[in-house]
């Protein structure tokens, strides 16, 4: 067997594993009689540093050109903080993309021999559990997860202080920011329309959210949106589940609140209050490729980047989207920021708005 290797060596310690890989693969070659062709490509923050793109056409090609890709994990400090076009995960996304993959394989063998053991040792963890859940209580009720033990308030970190006060400006409607430090004002009051699949949205962001979702549909993406607008009940109930799953997991109160809070707003703080979020699946994992290339050319912006958690709260989710414009989700895209640091850089720079906005 005769077989072309591109590989991409990583960044960081990544290039000293995948040398390593190659050594295995050389002594496979050797014992079975195949030949390997290796193909070096750029990715990540080694394409940044030598062409300024994170995976640039004619370094792409040459993955493409090859039978399989040999990859190592890229990105790492040095890289942070480059704008979202800029930044090492883009490359892997077009390299996903360029192959047309939106899914990984990880095979698991179990040896008979240890077949016997694997069950032996879920058993013992399964009654471990079955007695520390009676010893310690970890199952509270409703009440008692409400009322008894009371929801302790996080302290946002020390970065959000800033994007805290970006609450105080006339904002139009559209950039309107809720978070965990800035609660929905409480006489805000919205008007829904319905869309497919049954969830509501802001009406005014129905005509834009709908253009988004058929350039998708047009891509064979199959979106839908799995959740829109969100009561003060519905978000309290969807909340104190969050809350009753970690404290089902051991953790305590005040622990089970801090990482519920990173997946599940506290009732209140929701950007589904607003109406001018959504959740969007869709047939294939290449929905949330299309979306994050794509969403801010019908005004809707990539809400929770994974490397923004301390400054928007939330853990990443790429299946949720905001509308905020087309004018500033351009912006906001360009520029790799998320919404705090997009309203906080307007507010440095004074930019107000007409009352018509």
């Amino acid at each position: 067997m005769e077989k072309n290797i591109a590989v991409i060596w990583g960044d960081c310690s990544s290039p000293e594993i995948v040398k390593q890989t190659i050594r295995v693969l050389d002594k496979v070659a050797e014992k079975y009689g195949h030949t390997f062709h290796y193909t070096d490509a750029a990715m990540g923050g080694e394409a940044i540093d030598k062409y300024g793109d994170p995976l640039p056409q004619h370094e792409l090609d040459k993955c493409l050109a090859a039978d399989s890709v040999l990859l190592g994990a890229v990105g790492g400090p040095k890289w942070e903080g480059l704008p979202g076009e800029q930044r090492p995960e883009k490359g892997l996304l077009r390299l996903r993309a360029g192959m047309g993959l939106y899914s990984n394989n990880r095979p698991a063998k179990i040896w008979p021999e240890l077949l016997f053991s694997v069950v032996l040792i879920a058993l013992c963890i399964g009654a471990v559990y079955w007695v520390l859940q009676g010893a310690f209580q970890l199952e509270p009720s409703h009440e008692e997860t409400l009322q008894d033990d009371p929801v302790t308030v996080i302290d946002p970190p020390q970065s959000s202080a800033d994007t805290a006060e970006t609450s105080d400006m006339d904002t139009p409607w559209y950039l309107a920011l809720v978070n965990r430090w800035n609660p929905l004002p409480e006489d805000y009051e919205v008007d829904l329309v319905e869309v497919p699949g049954g969830e509501k949205v802001d009406e005014r962001i129905y005509d834009p959210l709908m253009e988004m979702l058929d350039a998708a549909e047009a891509e064979d993406l199959g979106p839908i949106v799995v959740s829109g607008f969100r009561t003060e009940e519905k978000q309290q109930s969807l909340y104190d589940d969050k809350i009753r799953e970690y404290r089902q997991q051991g953790y305590s109160q005040e622990e089970a609140v801090e990482l519920a809070e990173q997946w599940v707003a506290r009732p209140g703080t929701s950007e589904h209050q607003l109406g001018l979020a959504v959740d969007i699946n869709g047939a294939v994992y290449d929905i949330y490729l299309w979306l994050e290339e794509n969403s801010w050319k019908y005004g809707f912006i990539f809400r929770y980047p994974a490397y923004k958690t301390d400054l928007t709260g939330v853990a990443g989710e790429v299946w949720h989207y905001r509308y905020v414009g087309k004018e500033a989700a351009q912006e906001i895209y360009e520029q790799g920021v998320c919404l705090e640091e997009y309203l906080e850089t307007l507010q440095e720079d004074g930019v107000s708005w007409d009352e018509s906005d």
